[in-house]
């Protein structure tokens, strides 16, 4: 007898469960790519929409194109990650640092069609976030000698799996929202969402790539990193 009225309890346990599950799933309350263990258990058996502190346990939604908008900083916390300024002189490039034209310190770097990459950031996934994703935010003051629609020069933020690279993206010093002007030092800023990694070691690579064929002044190549508070 007890062992039936169990049976029958958990039987309609599961059907009212089954029911509540659909009825979630069709008002959104359930979202299945961007669902996490933490957010189901806020969520459990509710009926009512997400709040917008419980979304915040869901994977973020991710662009279906490669333009990524950082439009809710107050929800993460800012960390500092590195700066380049060039001060430290690298041996054999010599007379790639510069003392004439520098945005701070006493030395910038010239890039040329002879050097064409800028000292970056390497740092693997694991050392930049416990979360499921992060955003870098990377920024570096830039001296153009020419027109860059003709000179040519892209901030690159990307990560590194076995030598290979993936989620890829630059930012050109020609791209018309920068106005970037010759002969003066201008601000470029790249926003990077960090891709669902394929390990944890996968390396985040920063750097400038100079595509020209005169000469860029760079200085203060800085990087930081936004975690989700939750």
């Amino acid at each position: 007898m007890w062992k039936k009225i169990i049976l029958s309890a958990i039987a309609l346990f599961f059907m009212v469960y089954s029911a509540i599950q659909a009825y979630q799933v069709s008002y959104g309350i359930i979202d299945g790519s961007r669902m996490t263990g933490k957010y189901f258990r806020k969520t459990f058996l509710q009926i009512k929409p997400a709040s917008e502190e419980q979304k915040k346990y869901l994977l973020i939604k991710r662009s279906e194109t490669d333009k990524e908008v950082f439009d809710n900083e107050e929800d993460y916390t800012k960390r500092f990650l590195a700066l380049y300024d060039f001060e430290n002189v690298e041996k054999g490039k010599e007379a790639f640092y510069d003392t004439a034209i520098v945005h701070s310190g006493r030395y910038s770097l010239k890039m040329t069609p002879e050097n064409i990459y800028s000292k970056g950031l390497r740092m693997r996934y694991k050392d930049l976030t416990d979360n499921d994703h992060a955003w870098i935010r990377s920024s570096v003051w830039v001296y153009p000698t020419e027109d860059v629609n003709i000179d040519d020069a892209v901030l690159v933020c990307t990560f590194e799996h076995d030598g290979g690279s993936y989620k890829y993206r630059v930012i050109h010093l020609n791209d018309q929202r920068l106005n970037v002007i010759p002969n003066q030092w201008n601000k470029v800023t790249l926003d990077y969402l960090t891709p669902e990694v394929r390990t944890k070691n996968d390396v985040l690579k920063v750097y400038m790539w100079y595509r020209g064929a005169k000469s860029l002044y760079v200085d203060d190549l800085k990087i930081e990193c936004f975690e989700q508070k939750l």
